[in-house]
């Protein structure tokens, strides 16, 4: 069933005002042809943050984030933030010691970056993804590729072209880290209130077993699932156990994730919430 709406009548209307937006400019993706859709990714985006302005970062999510990333950063570690959205985590972690490229989809974001002086404080550098691909990020230039819930709001014909930008980007033996929230749980966007399936601007929910796959097939090797604190963990048991789930029924497939979430962490980290994966490239 989808999540209720708040009771508070003002709070339920933003959300089917934010339903709306998102629906009109996220439907403009899908039906975009593949050669414009780079162009409909970043003017629906510009268009959102000017029409709702983005909530503030929240400083316990840039923390886990930041504990995610810990076991692969050093000083001088060369980091691209794909997504790096307010650049809360960049300089969170410029302010480590590692040089960051913030990457983000959004003009408006990058402007808004550049206005308050956040390009080139503590090494931080903004790009588009536009000036990225135009020789801003040369290949092998990074050694840790972040990125954190960006894949859900790719077309899902950009899958691939998104894992090989960062293969590209990758200097050899460097990582790619990747965050979305589960498919099993979902929808994770604002449609949570009103479909049973993501139809906002989560275009597509994956498991870690499909996102597992993927890697593999833009040539990264060794994707293996995390822990909250960046640890490795073995992927076919997890593979497995998403399998299972994903045959039952979705009311029955809630009440079994619903278990498993029995006295453990919380919405949005309860078990098999977060697709968290790590790949190496050769």
């Amino acid at each position: 069933m989808p999540h209720p709406l708040p009771a508070d009548p003002e709070a339920a209307e933003r959300i089917r005002r934010r339903y709306a937006l998102e629906r009109r400019l996220a439907d403009r993706i899908r039906e975009a042809p593949a050669a414009r859709r780079p162009t409909a990714v970043r003017e629906a985006y510009d268009t959102f943050f000017r029409e709702a302005e983005p909530s503030p970062p929240d400083p316990a999510e840039v923390e886990l984030q930041a504990a995610v990333l810990a076991p692969w950063i050093a000083p001088g570690t060369r980091l691209l933030d794909f997504g790096a959205g307010s650049g809360a985590l960049a300089r969170r972690m410029a302010a480590g010691g590692a040089q960051v490229v913030a990457l983000e989809a959004s003009h408006e974001l990058v402007a808004r970056a550049r206005a308050r002086g956040d390009e080139g404080l503590d090494g931080i550098r903004w790009l588009t993804v536009e000036e990225a691909e135009d020789g801003g990020l040369a290949p092998g230039s990074v050694d840790l590729a972040w990125s954190c819930h960006v894949v859900e709001h790719l077309h899902p014909d950009d899958l691939q072209p998104h894992l090989r930008q960062l293969h590209h980007w990758l200097a050899a033996g460097g990582h790619a880290l990747l965050a979305t929230p589960s498919r099993l749980w979902g929808p994770h966007d604002v449609s949570r209130y009103f479909d049973r399936r993501a139809t906002g601007f989560h275009l597509r929910e994956y498991t870690h077993g499909e996102l597992a796959r993927s890697l593999s097939h833009a040539g990264f090797v060794e994707p293996r699932p995390l822990d909250l604190s960046g640890r490795p963990r073995p992927l076919a048991s997890t593979a497995r156990t998403e399998r299972l789930l994903g045959l039952l029924p979705p009311p029955v497939r809630a009440l079994a994730l619903q278990r498993l979430a029995r006295g453990g962490r919380p919405e949005p980290l309860r078990p098999l919430e977060q697709v968290l994966l790590v790949a190496r490239r050769l």
